[in-house]
């Protein structure tokens, strides 16, 4: 595999998670999307609890 094939088949995978999280999307994946946001909203309330320490 080249490295422009391996490129091409991220960003296809890449444009394909993209699809899957945008809610008005045909392909949109309410479980994938659940996931991210549970991680973002993990991140944000570690930080918040962590600058609260200091």
């Amino acid at each position: 595999m080249t490295i422009t094939t391996s490129t091409k088949i991220r960003k296809s995978r890449s444009e394909k998670i993209s699809d899957s999280l945008d809610p008005r999307s045909d392909r949109f994946n309410f479980e994938l999307w659940s996931s991210e946001v549970r991680q973002q909203m993990l991140t944000a309330l570690q930080k918040q609890l962590n600058s609260r320490r200091t």
